[in-house]
């Protein structure tokens, strides 16, 4: 299809927002593509789809932005996660592919837990992407989903009415434990998963404009003098409000792993790190019989 051609040849002339290499400009170009008409590719080219006036400025207009490293997702509004299309808007942070491990490993804990209705809690949800993610596997288990910011909620509200999956959202401060214990239910919590901000504000100047000039800052960095700081909330929350037999798992920073899983084995915690795809330590997950 020729538009796609011309597409992905704008796209190799943009910043880092379209994507870095050939592989994500072609996943930008049939993104931008689908946004129009969100027929498969090989329906389109069956139909020799042709596109008007007004659909070639709209996709003008977006690689303009993306020209000014915007990201894709937000140009665009939306993006994928675990099958599910969701909304993107610069108040939440963009899912990214490894939360879908997470999301993954998740589903693997939640097999090994009890019998019978399981609480999920996802804490720091953004768009909502596992929490729904989470519902959409497992459509029995309730789940809740907090974030302290109200821009995030109102995001995740939409993508729960647009994939119609039932979650239970709330804006919560996980670093106010005082808070967070009162809106805790009675019976606690069975899995308690979060990807948490944990980028070190060192580590700004490393990073891409795309994502340091557009995603919010509350999501992405943790100060330089406390990078455990969402983790050692986490780990309060988990002790004083997960059922007996209950699992936390976390995303982590990959250098920071191992510190987590020590900090957690200091404490009396089992812990397990999880491993990605790409070999990187990406994950946590802990549990101790005698909660509660």
């Amino acid at each position: 299809m020729a538009v796609r051609l011309w597409l992905q040849h704008c796209l190799s002339n943009a910043s880092a927002g379209a994507g870095g290499n050939v592989r994500e400009r072609a996943q930008v170009a049939d993104a931008i593509i689908r946004t129009i008409d969100d027929r498969s590719q090989a329906v389109l080219e069956a139909l020799d789809r042709r596109f008007g006036e007004s659909e070639l400025n709209r996709m003008a207009a977006w690689l303009q932005r993306l020209s000014e490293d915007e990201p894709w997702q937000y140009v665009l509004g939306w993006t994928e996660f675990c099958g599910l299309r969701l909304q993107c808007a610069p108040g939440a942070l963009i899912p990214r592919p490894e939360t879908e491990e997470l999301v993954g490993w998740s589903l693997e804990k939640l097999t090994e837990l009890k019998d019978g209705v399981c609480r999920v809690l996802d804490v720091g949800t953004g768009t909502g992407c596992i929490a729904l993610a989470l519902k959409s596997s497992r459509p029995e288990v309730e789940v809740r989903a907090w974030d302290v910011s109200e821009a995030a909620i109102a995001v995740a509200i939409d993508n729960a009415e647009s994939t119609g999956l039932d979650v239970l959202w709330k804006i919560v401060d996980v670093l106010d434990l005082h808070a967070s214990v009162e809106s805790s239910p009675d019976e606690g919590w069975d899995l308690m998963v979060s990807n948490p901000p944990y980028i070190p504000a060192a580590e700004r100047a490393e990073m891409e404009a795309h994502v340091t000039e557009h995603e919010p800052e509350s999501a992405l960095f943790v100060p330089d003098r406390d990078p455990l700081l969402f983790y050692n909330a986490l780990e309060a929350l988990a002790s004083a409000t997960l059922a007996p037999g209950g699992v936390l798992i976390v995303e982590c920073h990959q250098d920071r792993a191992n510190e987590v899983s020590n900090s957690w084995l200091a404490d009396g915690w089992t812990t397990e790190v999880h491993v990605d795809m790409q070999g990187k330590k990406r994950a946590v997950s802990a549990w101790k019989s005698d909660v509660n």
